[in-house]
């Protein structure tokens, strides 16, 4: 069997149905027999391309999704991924100005960003459920390997009456502590920066 588009032959049917489904022709029906049902395409308007249905999931926790879907909230460096629900469930991603090789210094320079976006969700949506992840760039001492750790906080509620700078703190010291942790119990680690 050979593919009319690009001339490549197959020995099994299977594999010439693979290429037109992928490559080429994404809105084939099945030629089975029993007539099964027609393959769909979810348009996914932030990377503008058509997605197989049975994939379009996978599609949307992808990094190159995320990265297409992160749009500039402001001029500096918050961005925001948007999810299908229509903007209910959010995450930002702030990049430093500078590079922090301490949590409690990066978290410093993030204060007041952090803590005016969980206001801002707050006079929207009035109860809001929050964590905060945070990644960092560490070398392992014996070898010149570079890895990402990331560390992350539990789920708070924040509700009108919350003192945010308080949670915010918070936030803080746990990722100080678990980060800490991390440094002593793995100690062929070295933080690079954050």
């Amino acid at each position: 069997m050979e593919c009319e588009n690009c001339k490549k032959s197959f020995t099994r049917r299977n594999n010439l149905k693979r290429l037109l489904l992928l490559k080429l022709l994404p809105n084939l029906k099945k030629s089975n027999d029993n007539k099964k049902d027609v393959i769909v395409n979810v348009r996914c308007n932030e990377c503008q391309e058509d997605v197989l249905k049975a994939h379009y999931r996978g599609h949307l926790r992808s990094n190159r999704h995320k990265i297409n879907a992160c749009r500039f909230i402001d001029d500096e460096g918050v961005q925001i991924i948007q999810s299908t629900f229509q903007d209910r469930l959010m995450s930002y991603k702030l990049s430093p100005s500078n590079q922090h090789v301490k949590v409690v210094d990066l978290m410093n320079e993030f204060s007041e960003k952090i803590n005016s976006l969980m206001n801002k969700q707050i006079a929207i949506f009035r109860n809001v459920k929050v964590n905060c992840e945070l990644f960092g760039l560490y070398t392992l001492k014996q070898q010149e390997v570079l890895d990402i750790k990331s560390f992350q906080t539990k789920y708070e509620i924040l509700s009108p009456d919350t003192n945010v700078a308080e949670l915010y703190k918070k936030f803080v010291d746990i990722l100080d502590r678990k980060e800490s942790e991390f440094q002593e119990k793995d100690s062929v680690w070295r933080s690079q920066h954050f």
